[in-house]
C-alpha cells in the first residue's frame, strides 16, 4: 500500500512538474524573445548613431528645381557633389572628428546645424577645402590661363539630418546665396519627394538663422568664409569657366 502511495505521491509531483515546466519555458521564451529584441534594437540604434561617421555628403541644391512646375526632366534638384569619410573630411585630426561627432549628437530635428563652439571656423575651412578641390580647380586654372570666369557665392551647412527613421546622415547643404536669402515658401514649392522635403527643412533652419551681410561688406569684397554666420555655416565663392568659345592654344 505504501509503494502505490509513493507512485501516486510521485505521479502528482510529475503532472505538477509538467504544469509548470512549461509555463516556466514560456516565460523563458517571453523573455528570450524580449532580451533578443531589444539586443536588435540597441544594434540598430548603435548603427544609426554612428552611421554619420561612416560618409559625408555634399548636397547641392538647385531651389529652382523644387519649384512647382518646374522640368524635373531637365532639371537636378539635390545633387551630391560628392562624398567623404567624417576622418578623411577633417583631415585625420582626431579631435575635430571627435568635436564633430560630439556636436552631430545634439543635434534635433529642428535644429539640425551642428553647433562647434569656438573652433567652428576650422571645421568650416575643412569643408571648404573639400569644395574648392571638387568643384573649382578647373575654374581658377581656366582663370589662371586668362579664360573669363564666373564666380557665384554659395552658403554651406554642416547638419546632422535626422529627418529620415532608417538613420541618422551627417551632410553638408550647399546653396547659392541669394537662393538661400530668398528662400521661397512651401506652397511654391513641389515637396513630395522624400528628398527634396528633407532638403527643404534643412535650407530652411539655414534661412532662419541666416542674416544677409550689408551691402557695403559685399561692394567692398571683405567677407570672410565665416563672417556673420552661426555655427555650422559657412561662405565659399565656387569658381567655373564661362560658356565656352574658340579654344585658343598658346602652343
Amino acid at each position: 500500500m505504501d509503494r502505490w502511495q509513493h507512485f501516486h505521491t510521485l505521479g502528482n509531483w510529475l503532472r505538477r512538474y509538467r504544469e509548470v515546466a512549461s509555463v516556466g519555458g514560456l516565460v523563458y521564451a517571453l523573455w528570450q524573445r524580449r532580451q533578443w529584441k531589444r539586443a536588435a534594437e540597441e544594434a540598430c540604434a548603435a548603427v544609426r548613431a554612428g552611421r554619420f561617421m561612416e560618409q559625408c555628403s555634399f548636397l547641392l541644391v538647385n531651389v529652382d528645381g523644387l519649384k512647382k512646375g518646374a522640368n524635373m526632366a531637365s532639371t537636378v534638384s539635390v545633387q551630391t557633389l560628392f562624398t567623404r569619410t567624417l576622418k578623411s573630411l577633417m583631415f585625420d585630426n582626431e579631435n575635430m572628428v571627435d568635436r564633430v561627432s560630439r556636436a552631430s549628437e545634439r543635434a534635433t530635428p529642428g535644429a539640425p546645424l551642428l553647433e562647434l563652439g569656438s573652433d567652428a571656423w576650422l571645421v568650416m575651412a575643412n569643408l571648404n577645402a573639400h569644395l574648392m578641390e571638387a568643384c573649382c580647380s578647373y575654374g581658377h586654372v581656366a582663370a589662371a590661363c586668362g579664360t573669363p570666369v564666373n564666380v557665384v557665392e554659395f552658403i554651406y551647412g554642416l547638419v546632422n539630418d535626422r529627418t529620415t527613421t532608417s538613420r541618422q546622415q551627417l551632410r553638408v547643404y550647399v546653396i547659392r546665396e541669394r537662393d538661400l536669402r530668398n528662400l521661397p515658401e512651401v506652397k511654391e514649392l513641389d515637396l513630395r519627394r522624400s528628398s527634396f522635403k528633407s532638403a527643404y527643412s534643412v535650407l530652411r533652419s539655414m534661412a532662419d538663422s541666416y542674416q544677409a551681410p550689408p551691402a557695403e561688406l559685399r561692394r567692398h569684397n571683405v567677407l570672410s568664409m565665416t563672417s556673420g554666420l552661426p555655427s555650422g555655416m559657412g561662405r565659399t565663392w565656387l569658381t567655373f569657366p564661362c560658356e565656352a568659345g574658340p579654344i585658343l592654344s598658346a602652343l
